[in-house]
């Protein structure tokens, strides 16, 4: 065992810049239930716009399945889309919005 006293060395300082600015209040406005899931997902857009299209995309960017509605509160059917791991877009006339899903 070593007596000595401890040496500082090497002493680093990090920066931290971020890349991107993150507006909570939209990020928050996008609930999807249940998830994981295997039969439906519930999706809640607290959005106020007349149009919004849904669309479930697979991790290669290709769409799956595509919905348009003009409620906050849309049922979708998964349960004929395989298991793995997928992406849910939500496009209204103010903004895109992207979420993971995982179906089992």
């Amino acid at each position: 065992f070593d007596y000595n006293a401890p040496i500082i060395t090497n002493t680093t300082i990090n920066e931290y810049t971020p890349t991107g600015i993150v507006n909570h209040e939209i990020a928050n406005s996008l609930k999807i239930f249940p998830n994981p899931t295997c039969n439906k997902i519930t999706i809640i857009n607290i959005d106020n716009s007349s149009k919004t299209k849904i669309s479930i995309l697979d991790v290669y960017g290709n769409k799956i399945k595509e919905k348009i509605f003009s409620n906050t509160e849309l049922e979708f059917d998964v349960s004929n889309i395989s298991s793995g791991i997928y992406f849910v877009r939500v496009q209204t006339d103010k903004s895109i919005k992207i979420s993971k899903l995982i179906i089992q």
